[in-house]
């Protein structure tokens, strides 16, 4: 990776001015500064959703390189810039398609029985039951597109038929609160009409609330695959015999993705474009999103700042860097030496100095905890 590169994963902290990154300090009257916040470090918070394979990522990349870094090195860059420059389009912008186009009506989506690719062939689907808020974020985006509307807008959400459109195909799986704590999407959901899973894992849902689940986004004639991770954390799970009890209840398929980079990310929101009948919409949708983060990518490469980070779970560990977190630490060049995936003593962090701390949106700490104040 070259040296340039340099870091950012994040966006606001909870005090927060105007969605700015800010440093916080303890410099009111007498108090003294305590614990983490005598490094002066740049404080931030991102939200979990946002470091997800959907198109959210790239948003979340943005925001972070300006919080951080401030303006782009040069904002008129075009995706014929972006192909040109063949470190950067081989490394983020090529990927093996997760979906073909059969020319009559169907595709060939490629899925997971948990120990290699299956071939699953599906028409055009109604209705999906997910866990997971990537594939959930992802159908958002596409409809975004569709009706012309900027994501998490007002506008977007006072618009009732991408509302309506929005509530019909994304039918249940994901629990309301994992979704409430976790995305800025929880307004677009109306709580008498979605199906509820109970479970945001496959290891955690219920076979015969799945079973009921499938069968009650079907009722109406609907057609509905159930969408889920079929990587490392469903290892346990024995995916075909999912998948046939999503058959037997009367959905088309169950899909089991494995999504843990960049390039990875734009497949699969291919793969839900056309899936889920907005084909229309993938291209464009994808080439404004590797115009946008090679533009991040081009800037990172003209600045010699570096930064060391430590990003910090809710319960007081270190983040572990698999999947799109350490794929965006990566991007971003930053030196992640704390970053453990285990608990990381305060004396250490104090020694080694990170000059930005992260932690989640959905972290209900107080600040002073935070911080070891």
């Amino acid at each position: 990776m070259n040296t340039k590169q340099i870091v950012a994963v994040v966006v606001v902290l909870v005090i927060i001015v105007a969605a700015a990154a800010v440093t916080l300090s303890m410099n009111d009257g007498d108090k003294k500064k305590e614990g983490l916040y005598t490094l002066d470090a740049n404080v931030v918070e991102v939200t979990m959703g946002g470091i997800t394979a959907s198109p959210k990522i790239v948003d979340s990349i943005e925001g972070l390189y300006s919080d951080i870094y401030g303006e782009l090195a040069d904002d008129t860059l075009t995706i014929e810039d972006a192909k040109a420059d063949t470190a950067f389009w081989e490394k983020y912008c090529t990927y093996e398609p997760m979906i073909t186009d059969n020319g009559d009506g169907t595709f060939t989506v490629i899925s997971t029985d948990g120990k290699g690719p299956v071939e699953v062939e599906l028409g055009v689907m109604d209705k999906m039951i997910s866990t997971s808020t990537i594939y959930l974020t992802t159908i958002y985006y596409l409809i975004c597109m569709k009706y012309d509307e900027t994501p998490y807008s007002e506008e977007a959400l006072a618009n009732k038929e991408l509302v309506a459109e929005y509530q019909k195909v994304v039918a249940g799986g994901t629990t309301l609160d994992y979704i409430s704590s976790n995305t800025e999407l929880i307004d677009y959901f109306d709580a008498d009409g979605y199906i509820d899973g109970g479970a945001n894992t496959l290891s955690n849902y219920e076979t015969e609330t799945l079973a009921q689940n499938i069968e009650d986004a079907s009722s109406d004639g609907s057609k509905v695959v159930l969408i889920a991770s079929g990587g490392m954390r469903a290892s346990s799970v024995d995916l075909p015999f999912i998948d046939r009890t999503v058959r037997a209840a009367g959905g088309q398929s169950g899909i089991f993705l494995s999504v843990t980079d960049i390039p990875q990310a734009f497949a699969s929101i291919e793969l839900l474009g056309y899936l889920f009948g907005y084909g229309e919409y993938v291209e464009p949708m994808i080439q404004d999103l590797q115009e946008r983060l090679y533009k991040v990518y081009y800037s990172l490469q003209n600045t010699d700042v570096t930064h060391k980070i430590y990003w910090e779970t809710y319960d007081g560990t270190s983040v572990k860097l698999s999947g799109m977190s350490g794929e965006i630490v990566d991007f971003f060049g930053w030196d992640d030496s704390l970053v453990t995936g285990g608990e990381v003593d305060t004396e250490t962090i104090l020694m080694e100095k990170p000059d930005i701390l992260i932690f989640y949106t959905n972290d209900q700490r107080s600040d002073d905890e935070k911080m070891r104040a």
